[in-house]
């Protein structure tokens, strides 16, 4: 079995990253360390494009050994523990839901409902989602060496003149109905369609700094998630 090399990435508009951040790192380096995980890091800074920047830190990390992608936000603090569990756990996607920044409850994900129940979907404590925030995300190389010769190639000029190519896995659009969707929704839908569905650990405590911090976890706010899901799939009624 070919051995386990996770590559953490972090895009940071400012070069920085938040105190809760920093905290959380440290803890979960110790962990990697007592595992024996080995790991490494991809961290893009400056660039004010977020589609941009997870595309290029996808091409560096394709172009590396490594066999875990995993995305950690310049604003997030979590649970170190958490990581550890991700890099084991056998799923080709899975994510951490952290709570928007906003002081109305809201978390970026859309859980899915079965369409004959109407129950949200649940296998071994993990929820299945049609998209979610990529700020705590864990990959598997499969899912990227599967996607990235299915979508264009776009050409950028690295700092020092280098040019560059990419594959356009994240990106922003709009859909059928005119609704702005965010680089997550169309890079999860694509997964989706080729065989590599999204779960959801709802039982992650993060912080979330902004103007303030906003800390939770989802699985405090899943009937929410439930209700919208029932309007999406809107099951059959009972015979």
């Amino acid at each position: 079995m070919k051995q386990q090399v996770v590559y953490f990435a972090t895009p940071s508009l400012s070069h920085t990253v938040t105190l809760d951040y920093l905290k959380s790192w440290t803890e979960t380096v110790w962990l990697l360390k007592a595992a024996g995980v080995e790991h490494g890091r991809i961290d893009r800074g400056g660039d004010c494009f977020i589609d941009r920047v997870r595309n290029k830190i996808v091409q560096e990390f394709l172009d590396g050994p490594g066999t875990d992608l995993f995305f950690l936000d310049d604003d997030l603090g979590w649970e170190p523990g958490k990581v550890i569990e991700f890099i084991r756990r056998p799923e080709s996607l899975l994510a951490g839901v952290y709570p928007k920044k906003s002081d109305d409850a809201d978390w970026p994900v859309m859980l899915e409902a079965d369409t004959e129940t109407g129950q949200l979907v649940k296998d071994q404590g993990l929820y299945l989602a049609s998209f979610s925030g990529c700020g705590f995300l864990r990959i598997k190389r499969e899912v990227l060496e599967t996607l990235a010769p299915l979508v264009p190639v776009f050409k950028d000029i690295e700092i020092g003149g280098r040019h560059g190519e990419y594959p356009r896995l994240f990106k922003t659009d709009v859909d059928e109905r005119g609704w702005y969707e965010g680089e997550d929704v169309g890079f999860f839908r694509l997964a989706r369609q080729h065989g590599f569905p999204l779960w959801i650990d709802p039982e992650i405590q993060f912080s979330h700094r902004g103007a303030k911090t906003w800390r939770g976890k989802l699985s405090d706010n899943l009937s929410t998630f439930q209700d919208r899901a029932r309007e999406i799939c809107k099951p059959r009624a009972a015979a």
